[in-house]
Formats: structure tokens, C-alpha cells, sequence
């Protein structure tokens, strides 16, 4: 029987990585490919599906995997358990599900691991790069000191690197340098990396700035704008802006707002909801 190409396997990645949650069967084999392409598209896919059966396999591919594109995904896959890890209660029985398959022990292991690739010099920095993001969902001191090392180091690329993980983070001790760099008039990649990062860390008091930036002449800049509004609105302004943008004759900005605007009626349902 004839083996599927490395384009029908990578669709069918994608295809899978718009369920909420594939299958493991459906994931794991294709771990073991033997196109790192194919291999890692399948390995960013167990985020997904966190269970110890993933985890082990993830531990495998650490100790023999050695090609940096699937490493970078082993450790966006590990960066789950990071997240995860935040949502483990000890005090609560194991059957809430809190955890989502996930143990202390795991986190400690995963959280070990990213340091460890974070270290590894021999790696490209787009592999460093992934490990320290995925860290940065929970980041501990060690990793704080890291991505502010890496936002002092004069280089854009690291500087980009360092907000989108200070915006993953979501730490008010990062606010306000989110906040500055929103200010930037030069560069249009700082401004975009600065958007994405306010919007991830709900930086509410960004809101106008960011509805500013909705005017920007960078096409780019504007779709971060638009899409970082979902989560800092908090006045009609805010909100009145997305509703004109629906209208906008780029097709893109008007499904950016109107993506953004039904993320903002979520929120409120839930607020309406109470406890």
C-alpha cells in the first residue's frame, strides 16, 4: 500500500489541529515519522491531549530526538503542562479534572526539561526560543530572569522574543514595559510583538493606545490592534470601535472585529452568569 505524502499528512495535522481535542490514536503514531516535518506537526498536536501516555512519549523524543524543528515542537507540547500545572488544586480530589490528566510530578519534570533546552547552546534560538514561551505560561525566578536578560541582549529578534513571553505570562511587573513599547513609532514589528502581548495579558488600561493603533498605516499593525482589543475593552469606546470596523473594506480587519466582538459578549455572559 502506497505510504501518504508528506503534504496529505501535514493536512491532515492541520485539519486535526482545529479539533478542540484528537484523538491520541489519531496523533501519536505520526510522532514517530520518519519526515521531521510530519513529525513535528503531529508532536505540537499533544498539547491537546495531555495523559502519561503523551508525556512519556514527549520524554522520548528529549532523550533521541535530534532535529531542532521537532524539539521546538516537543517543547511547545510541554509548555501544556506548564499551563495546566496552574490549574492543579491539592486540595481537591484528582476526579474535579482540574488538572486535566496532569500531575505535580509532571510539571516539575516538563518545567526541568525547558530549562534544560533553554540552556543548550548548540540549539537554534527558534528551538530556545519555543522552550522559554512555553515556560513562560507559569513563568518561575528563574525563567522571569531569562526573558528580562533576553529584552536587554540589543537584538529585535530577542526583544520580540521577550515580550510575546512577557505578554504569555501575564505578570504586572511587565505591564508597563508593554505599555511603552505600544508607544514606538519606528518599528512596526515592535508594535505588532507589543499588541499581541497586551492583548494575551488582558492589559486593560492599553485600551486606548490600542484603539489608536486600529488607525495605524501598517496593515499588520492594525490586524494586532483589532485583534488584541478582545480582551482589553472596557469602555463603549473600545467596543464602538470594533462595531465601525465591521464595516471596514478590508475583509480581514472586519472579521478580526467581528471575531473579537463575539469573545467580548462571551465574557460579559459569564459576568452576567455570577458564581
Amino acid at each position: 500500500m502506497t505510504r501518504p505524502s508528506t503534504r496529505v499528512l501535514l493536512d491532515r495535522a492541520e485539519r486535526l489541529a482545529e479539533k478542540r481535542r484528537p484523538r491520541l490514536e489519531e496523533v501519536l503514531p505520526l510522532t514517530e515519522h520518519p519526515d521531521p516535518a510530519v513529525r513535528a506537526a503531529h508532536v505540537r498536536l499533544l498539547w491537546a491531549v495531555p495523559c502519561d501516555a503523551t508525556f512519556s512519549r514527549l520524554m522520548a523524543l528529549l532523550r533521541n530526538e535530534t532535529h531542532p524543528g521537532v524539539l521546538a515542537a516537543t517543547a511547545h507540547a510541554l509548555g501544556r503542562y506548564i499551563w495546566s500545572g496552574m490549574q492543579i488544586d491539592p486540595f481537591l480530589d484528582e476526579e474535579f479534572g482540574f488538572a486535566e490528566n496532569v500531575t505535580i510530578e509532571q510539571v516539575e519534570e516538563a518545567r526541568r526539561c525547558l530549562h534544560v533546552l533553554c540552556d543548550a547552546e548548540q540549539l537554534p534560538s527558534r528551538t530556545r526560543f519555543e522552550a522559554l514561551r512555553a515556560l513562560a505560561h507559569d513563568p518561575d525566578d528563574r525563567t522571569v530572569a531569562r526573558i528580562d536578560e533576553l529584552a536587554r541582549t540589543g537584538r529585535l529578534e530577542d526583544l520580540l522574543e521577550a515580550v510575546a513571553c512577557m505578554g504569555r505570562s501575564g505578570l504586572p511587573r511587565w505591564h508597563q514595559v508593554i505599555m511603552a513599547l505600544l508607544e514606538e513609532t519606528g518599528e512596526a514589528d515592535v508594535l505588532r510583538a507589543a499588541l499581541d502581548a497586551a492583548g494575551e495579558a488582558c492589559i486593560e488600561a492599553a485600551e486606548p493606545r490600542i484603539v489608536q493603533l486600529t488607525r495605524h498605516p501598517d496593515r499588520e499593525v492594525v490586524l494586532a490592534a483589532v485583534w488584541a482589543l478582545r480582551n482589553v475593552v472596557v469602555t463603549e469606546a473600545g467596543r464602538q470601535r470594533l462595531l465601525e470596523l465591521l464595516d471596514a473594506p478590508d475583509l480581514e480587519v472586519a472579521e478580526r472585529a467581528r471575531a473579537a466582538l463575539v469573545e467580548l459578549d462571551a465574557l460579559d455572559d459569564e459576568d452576567m452568569a455570577g458564581p
